[in-house]
């Protein structure tokens, strides 16, 4: 709540080294070439038009940060977030509660947004939803809109591996039930979701 737009932030090198085990000159490079590198990481919003309480609310692309900078004593790194990420991270009308737990066992890159999809599609009280998911959807929830084209490798290469990782690592379970066609292309999924 006491984020303003256009702020700047300030983090010591060494504060970040401690919270992530990673001491030393070597790492502090890493470090932060690391952190530079978050300022070209793509942050999309409302891909889905789920934010139905914020109905102005556009879908909107951005870096993650607005810009990154490192003091010439390699010391302490200055950023900033662009000012629509700061609005929703101050303000955020959509929730998904997320187990830091689960979180913390993906490996894949797919895997964790389907689960926060998919946790936010159950909610809070249901335990077991069907859930129809078009396939342009999932290409756009997980930026894949130029890649995969035909579903074989859509399935093999993201879908499977990202619902067995779900279902092993998390309290969920996601199963296709049915695979919708339009003349002999797969549209979308019929998926039911337990918890």
């Amino acid at each position: 709540p006491w984020l303003e737009r256009g702020q700047d932030h300030w983090v010591q090198v060494r504060d970040l080294e401690h919270l992530l085990h990673k001491s030393g000159s070597r790492n502090r490079a890493w470090l932060i070439d690391t952190a530079e590198s978050l300022r070209d990481v793509s942050v999309r919003y409302n891909v889905l038009g789920k934010d139905r309480e914020n109905s102005e609310t556009w879908e909107m692309h951005s870096g993650l940060l607005s810009e990154i900078g490192v003091k010439s004593n390699r010391a302490l790194l200055k950023y900033s977030f662009p000012n629509t990420l700061v609005d929703l991270l101050r303000d955020p009308s959509m929730y998904a509660k997320i187990n830091l737990d689960f979180q913390a066992r993906f490996r894949g890159h797919y895997g964790l947004p389907l689960y926060e999809f998919y946790q936010d599609i159950l909610g809070g009280r249901r335990s077991t939803v069907e859930y129809t998911f078009w396939i342009n959807d999932l290409r756009r929830l997980l930026c894949l809109e130029n890649s995969h084209a035909q579903f074989k490798h859509l399935q093999n290469k993201v879908i499977k591996p990202a619902h067995r990782e779900i279902c092993e690592h998390t309290d969920l379970s996601v199963e296709v039930v049915e695979q919708l066609r339009e003349n002999r292309s797969v549209v979308a999924l019929k998926l039911k979701i337990e918890r």
